[in-house]
């Protein structure tokens, strides 16, 4: 697997990275009413809700292209049927216009990255990559899947229920109030010469890095481009009533324009109640000093309803968020 410029960050290295101080605990219950164990209990047994989705989108450029991305993120309270997904992205596919008239992903996001918590035992890292559609003038369609290549004899799971899509999940323990960083790079295969696309998860109180997984795009040339999010979720109303938070920081891409790492200091962060998937509940979010945070909770009237809007942030880690 050929990597590229600063693509391999092994294992053994870890030592030479530059780790900074981590803040201590948020005190969310300045930010929101915390409901008592007990009206938690009550509300999920009986919620068919899900709580409040939130997300962020991050102030880049609809045009930008760039081929790594890198965000530090912590989450104080992840109760089971909790998903914090750090990076949503879009992959550029106009390279693929030489060969077919059209090119989509049916309307989906590319593809996104997180982590996961299904109950107290059972947590995951994912990275989920959405299929292709590459019509021809002839209007035949050619469907490209991405395909994991590392770690060898593992084996990518595929989805329909939101789109045409392959996940690689793999068991990791993340723990509360602890930063991580996730980290996306794309690179080429010696072996089809395709883009590849790998993912890194950072435990930054331990100084330790996990290569979670490589998937080969099945296309060459390509590159992400403009907005990326984040979001905050709850997948089962079972345990909806419960407090959740996220918190991300030192958001960074690298552009293949300019060659260099920039930093991202600015994100539209905004909640989503519809009824497509039915939510109810409560919610905040905001950005202090370096740090964007939300909070959900699936009880009502815990909080003063807020209106989306773009946040800042002011200080942040050099551009370059890996020393070797």
């Amino acid at each position: 697997m050929k990597d590229g410029n600063m693509y391999q960050y092994p294992v053994e290295n870890v030592d030479s990275i530059n780790f900074t101080s981590r803040k201590d605990i948020r005190d969310w219950q300045e930010l929101m009413r915390f409901p008592s164990l007990n009206e938690i209990e009550r509300y999920n047994d009986t919620c068919t809700a899900r709580s409040p989705y939130t997300g962020a989108w991050f102030t880049i450029d609809k045009e930008e292209t760039f081929t790594e991305f890198s965000i530090d993120f912590k989450a104080d309270y992840i109760p089971s049927a909790t998903y914090c997904s750090p990076v949503n992205f879009y992959i550029d596919y106009s390279s693929l216009l030489e060969k077919y008239d059209s090119v989509s992903n049916g309307g989906h996001i590319s593809g996104y990255g997180g982590f996961q918590r299904h109950s107290e035992s059972t947590c995951n890292s994912r990275l989920s990559l959405w299929d292709v559609y590459c019509k021809k003038k002839s209007g035949e369609t050619d469907t490209i899947q991405a395909t994991l290549v590392s770690p060898e004899g593992e084996v990518a799971k595929h989805y329909s229920h939101e789109g045409n899509f392959v996940s690689y999940i793999d068991d990791y323990s993340w723990m509360p109030r602890r930063w991580y960083r996730m980290l996306l790079q794309m690179g080429t295969s010696e072996a089809t010469g395709n883009t590849t696309l790998m993912q890194w998860i950072g435990d930054l109180s331990e100084k330790k890095w996990k290569r979670a997984c490589i998937f080969d795009l099945g296309a060459p040339g390509l590159k992400f481009k403009g907005q990326t999010a984040a979001f905050l979720e709850n997948f089962g109303p079972k345990y909806a009533g419960d407090i959740r938070t996220m918190e991300f920081k030192n958001v960074r891409i690298y552009s293949h324009i300019k060659h260099r790492w920039i930093n991202i200091y600015s994100a539209y962060l905004y909640n989503d109640l519809s009824q497509t998937i039915k939510k109810s509940g409560s919610y905040q979010f905001g950005a202090d000093e370096d740090t964007f945070w939300m909070i959900t909770t699936g009880i009502p009237d815990c909080a003063q309803p807020q209106n989306p809007a773009t946040f800042e942030v002011s200080e942040s880690e050099t551009a370059t968020p890996l020393i070797l």
